[in-house]
């Protein structure tokens, strides 16, 4: 039961069918509600299934997510993507968070077995000092595959050793008073 105006997650989970490689299948999940102007409803999802998890991706990113810090903040990070299909492959931006990110992704196509660079780094107009953002790209393929790269910007504390204090010179020491009670 879901109260109104909260929400609830659905798993559909898949079994591949007799090893077959790439494959359909459909699943189907029943939305029972009370409210008269929604009713009940169907979720249908449809996936491609493979043995090998790795066959199911056209390309291969050097990085799966990005983190940034004070240190590396203004610096432009570079995502190789390498081709591993047959087809010539194009990248599309499909979503990025305007005024966290600036992402970079040549309009050229990635010929089969060949890399590019998606270029990303910090908004210049962004003055906060932490986020989690992600940005999507998009390929050209048949299934319109689509990667999410997630993104942290976090603050890192930095711990600095104190200051040496100079040679020839005293410094006061912060120590109790001896007030005669100490052991003898």
């Amino acid at each position: 039961m879901v109260a109104v105006g909260d929400s609830a997650k659905i798993e559909l989970k898949y079994k591949r069918v007799g090893g077959r490689q790439g494959y359909y299948t459909t699943k189907q999940a029943t939305v029972t509600t009370n409210d008269a102007s929604i009713g009940n409803f169907q979720l249908a999802f449809k996936v491609r299934g493979y043995s090998e998890p790795d066959s199911t991706h056209p390309i291969v990113l050097s990085e799966k997510s990005l983190t940034f810090n004070e240190e590396n903040r203004s610096k432009k990070v570079k995502i190789k993507v390498k081709n591993v299909s047959d087809e010539k492959l194009k990248m599309r931006l499909i979503s990025v968070p305007h005024g966290f990110l600036d992402v970079d992704i040549s309009g050229k196509r990635i010929k089969p077995g060949k890399t590019r660079d998606i270029k990303v780094k910090i908004d210049k107009h962004f003055e906060g000092v932490n986020f989690k953002k992600s940005f999507t790209i998009e390929l050209n393929d048949s299934l319109r595959t689509r990667y999410t790269i997630p993104v942290v910007l976090e603050k890192k504390e930095v711990v600095r050793a104190p200051a040496k204090a100079k040679t020839g010179t005293r410094t006061k020491q912060n120590f109790p008073a001896n007030r005669g009670d100490s052991d003898k």
